[in-house]
C-alpha cells in the first residue's frame, strides 16, 4: 500500500538539516540553476544552469567540491539531468528554437515567428563526450522536455510540454537507447496551470515565483510505477502498461515536487500555500 505524505510539518526535517554539519559548498554558481542530480555512486553532482545563450551542465566532484568538467552545446535552457543506472551516461532534456524555420501562421510579434523544439541528448559522464540526440516537437512556439531513467536503465519517463495558445503537457514512456515513444501514459494529457496575482509589482513578481517548474516524472524504486504532478494534482501510472493507478486532486496548495521513499511504499509531496492581502503576498511551504 502506497502511503502519501501530505500536510506534515516540515519543522522536523528543517531542524535535522540545521543540526547536520556543513560538508561542502560548491562555489561560483552565478547563473540560474534549473536541475541537479547525483550520479548513482554519489561521486558526481550534475548541475544544469545558465541563462540567455550560456546554457551548460557542470559535473562536480562531491568529495573535493572541484568542478570536473563542463558540458556545453545547448540551444536553450537545460531542464533536466539524469544518470543511467551504471553512471556512465548523462541524459539531458533541453529546448531550442529553429530560427531558420518560420511558423506557418504569422504571429503578432516578429520574435514569435519561429518554431521551437525540445531535445534529449546523451553524454559520456566521464569524458563529457556527446553521444547522440533525439528531437521532440519542432512545430510549436516553444517546447520543453524533461526525462529520467528507469531503475533498470531500459526506459525513460518523459514530460513533454508544448506552448501554443495554451500550455499542454503529456507524460510518456520512451526507449532509453533511442528516445522513441513506447506509449503515452493514459489520460496524461493536461494543462499546466499558471498562477497569477494582480494588483501590484510585488504581485507580478510573486506570479513568477510560485509558477511550478517544469515537472520531472519519476519512477518508483522498483520501476513499476511512474509518478507525475502539476500544481493541482498528483498522478501515478503502471509503467508496464501505461494504465492509470491513482489520481490525487483537491490538494490544498500548489504541488511543487514529489519523491518516492527508498522502499517505494510512500510518496512525499512538497506543497506551497499562498494568500494575498491588499497586494501583499505571503507563502508557506510544507511536506
Amino acid at each position: 500500500m502506497l502511503a502519501l505524505i501530505l500536510g506534515a510539518s516540515g519543522h522536523i526535517a528543517e531542524r535535522d538539516a540545521q543540526n547536520r554539519p556543513r560538508q561542502r559548498a560548491l562555489t561560483d554558481l552565478t547563473a540560474s540553476v534549473n536541475a541537479m542530480k547525483f550520479s548513482p555512486e554519489g561521486r558526481l553532482l550534475a548541475i544544469a544552469r545558465g541563462r540567455g545563450d550560456d546554457n551548460r551542465v557542470e559535473l562536480w566532484d562531491t568529495e573535493t567540491g572541484a568542478l570536473q568538467r563542463t558540458i556545453s552545446g545547448f540551444d536553450g535552457p537545460v531542464r533536466s539531468v539524469s544518470f543511467s543506472p551504471d553512471g556512465r551516461t548523462l541524459l539531458t532534456g533541453s529546448s531550442g528554437v529553429h530560427r531558420d524555420k518560420i511558423a506557418e501562421k504569422k504571429r503578432t510579434h516578429p520574435s514569435l515567428n519561429h518554431k521551437g523544439f525540445a531535445e534529449l541528448k546523451w553524454w559520456d559522464s566521464q569524458t563529457g563526450e556527446f553521444k547522440q540526440r533525439f528531437e521532440i516537437g519542432g512545430e510549436d512556439l516553444f517546447s520543453q522536455v524533461t526525462a529520467t531513467y528507469s531503475p533498470d536503465g531500459k526506459f525513460l519517463a518523459a514530460t513533454d510540454v508544448r506552448y501554443q495558445m495554451n500550455i499542454q503537457s503529456t507524460v510518456k514512456l520512451l526507449d532509453a537507447r533511442t528516445g522513441e515513444t513506447i506509449f503515452k501514459l493514459k489520460d496524461s494529457n493536461g494543462f499546466n496551470e499558471v498562477t497569477r496575482f494582480e494588483g501590484s509589482m510585488l504581485a507580478d513578481a510573486a506570479s513568477i515565483l510560485v509558477t511550478a517548474p517544469l515537472r520531472v516524472a519519476t519512477f518508483s524504486p522498483d520501476g513499476k510505477v511512474v509518478g507525475a504532478w502539476n500544481e493541482r494534482e498528483i498522478r501515478l501510472w503502471a509503467s508496464g502498461s501505461g494504465e492509470a493507478l491513482l489520481k490525487l486532486e483537491k490538494i490544498k496548495g500548489q504541488v511543487k515536487g514529489i519523491a518516492f521513499s527508498p522502499d517505494g511504499s510512500s510518496l512525499a509531496a512538497a506543497i506551497t500555500k499562498w494568500w494575498s492581502n491588499h497586494g501583499q503576498v505571503s507563502f508557506q511551504s510544507e511536506i
